[in-house]
């Protein structure tokens, strides 16, 4: 029995030793434990990151590209405005060319039809002196 109260003795003062000893590893692999889950949290973190991060970089691309095709289109559309432009002013400036040379023409017509008019008159008084010298 001796043997026994010898243990339980010996138990009685290395229980709380070992009780210490286990509650400090216990204590160390908890705080190891935190501190991997706060790196994968962080890791996790970062991950969402960077993929959000690429969704943003191939949604800048998108807009990117859809604004470089529609400056190209209106580009082109300027240049076609552009000719057309172009194109308008050339016609007006054939068409006030033509105008011009329509108003120097009536310009002519006009005075022609004066001087029809004025010979006209004195033809029908020529013509009148000549009746009444005839009828005389």
């Amino acid at each position: 029995m001796e043997l026994f109260q010898y243990w339980k003795e010996i138990g009685v003062i290395l229980f709380p030793i070992i009780t210490y000893v286990l509650g400090k590893n216990r204590q160390k692999i908890l705080d190891r434990k935190e501190i991997a889950l706060a790196k994968q949290e962080e890791i996790k973190a970062q991950k969402e990151d960077v993929s959000l991060s690429e969704a943003l970089r191939e949604l800048n691309n998108k807009i990117f590209n859809d604004l470089s095709k529609r400056i190209e289109s209106l580009e082109e559309k300027n240049v076609d405005l552009f000719n057309k432009y172009h194109e308008v002013q050339l016609r007006n400036a054939i068409l006030e060319e033509k105008a011009s040379t329509y108003e120097d023409k009536y310009k002519s017509l006009e005075k022609n039809t004066k001087n029809l008019k004025k010979s006209i008159y004195s033809c029908t008084k020529k013509i009148k002196i000549c009746e009444e010298k005839l009828i005389n």
